[in-house]
């Protein structure tokens, strides 16, 4: 999901349409984790009250919000030699989660 990062719209989005998708479908959401903790009143405060509120685990591997995960899966991708950026963004603020 990239789109509008309001908490209106991923209130209505988490309804519409993550609410109605097969169990187990994967969903990922852009742009949630610039900081540690999303801002409060936007998409990602939605999302992660959305999913804490139906037990719904995620994983990021967000600079911010999991440091160590970020930097494992940096090496991770050195030692494979996959470290070219496909686009150059250091954040990685993307959640992914699966729908129960």
């Amino acid at each position: 999901m990239d789109a509008a990062h309001t908490a209106g719209f991923a209130r209505w989005y988490l309804a519409a349409l993550v609410g109605e998708l097969a169990p187990g479908t994967p969903v990922s959401v852009h742009d949630v984790f610039h900081r540690r903790r999303p801002f409060p009143f936007s998409e990602g405060a939605a999302v992660l009250g959305w999913l804490r509120g139906r037990g719904i685990p995620y994983f990021t591997a967000s600079r911010a919000a999991a440091p160590t995960t970020h930097r494992e899966l940096l090496a991770r991708k050195r030692r494979s030699g996959l470290s070219e950026p496909i686009h150059h963004s250091t954040d990685n603020p993307m959640l992914f989660f699966a729908t129960t």
